[in-house]
Parts: structure tokens; sequence; C-alpha cells
């Protein structure tokens, strides 16, 4: 029968092994876990810093061809006149570049992030100031073309007041001849 005695030397080790399982126990548990950006930083072999320039590459093509559908806009926006479903048009257009303008760029966002390297880092930073520039310019032109909506909407408002009112006038004038 054990006693709280400790010299027992059976005992006392088995106490001790108690502690150390406890204590390894409780560190295990307290350490936190790893997130991807705390994770060791790799470094590429020569084959793989020519894979991911060439992945680097692909992505930034494909957005740069969204990029290039986005920049017309402004022109397209100048040359909307008085039609009055044009601005609709232009607007569902930007709608869809945008969202893909922002899938692709997610993605590529995720490819360099699960890369980790100093080069995949420096580019992420970039791609990401590059693509806040781009959220931004997409919503001044989500802008411009409601301000042109508006104008549009406001102008042929004032058109048809000018009809109606014409008409009344021509309507009254009418009827004051034949009385």
């Amino acid at each position: 029968m054990a006693s709280a005695d400790n010299s027992n030397p059976q005992e006392t080790v088995v106490d001790g092994d108690h502690e150390e399982k406890d204590q390894n126990q409780t560190a295990e548990q307290t350490e936190p876990e790893r997130t991807e950006d705390e994770k060791r930083v790799r470094t590429l072999t020569n084959k793989g810093k020519e894979l991911y320039e060439n992945e680097v590459q692909k992505y930034s093509t494909k957005i740069d061809k969204i990029w290039n559908e986005i920049e017309h806009i402004p022109s397209e926006i100048e040359k909307i006149g008085n039609d009055i479903k044009a601005p609709s048009a232009l607007a569902s257009n930007l709608d869809d570049m945008g969202k893909k303008y922002e899938k692709e760029n997610k993605i590529f966002f995720e490819y360099l992030t699960r890369t980790n390297t100093s080069e995949s880092q420096k580019e992420l930073d970039s791609q990401k100031a590059t693509f806040d520039k781009g959220k931004d310019i997409i919503q001044n032109l989500r802008k411009r073309i409601r301000d042109s909506r508006m104008e549009i909407t406001e102008s042929v408002s004032k058109s048809l007041q000018g009809t109606m009112s014409s008409s009344v006038s021509s309507m009254l004038f009418k009827k004051h001849m034949e009385a």
C-alpha cells in the first residue's frame, strides 16, 4: 500500500512520470497552431523558380485581359449620349468584369500565399495594392455610369414635360379656336 511518504523511490518515480506527462500535455495544448503566415518561408530550386514565374505570368495575363476590358468602359460612358438603355447595359457589363477581376485576383492571391516564398510574398503585397486601386477605379466607373443614367433620365423627363406642355397648349388653343 502506498503512503504519502516520499521515501518510497517507486512512488516518487511514478509520481514524477505523471507530472512530466501532465506538463508535456499542457505544453502541447497551450502551444498555438501555426497559421499560413507563420509557416517557414520556402526557398525555391531553379526549376521551382521557373515554374513559379510561369504561374505568375499565367495569372498576370488573365488579370491583364480582364483589366483591358475594364479600361474601355470610360470611352463607352462618353459614347452613351441620350440612349436610356445604354447605361444599364454598361453597368451590367462592368459588374460582370468586376466579378471576374475579383475572382481571378483571389485565385492568384491564394496561389501566392500557398507558395510562401520571399518572392511570392513581395508579389502578393504588390498585387494586393494593384487590386485595391483597381477596385477603387471600378467603383468610380460605377458612379460615373449611375450619374450618366441620372442625367439621361432627367433629360428625357424634361423633354417629355416640354412635349406634354406643348400638347396641352395646342389642345387648349384648338378648343379656344372651336369656340
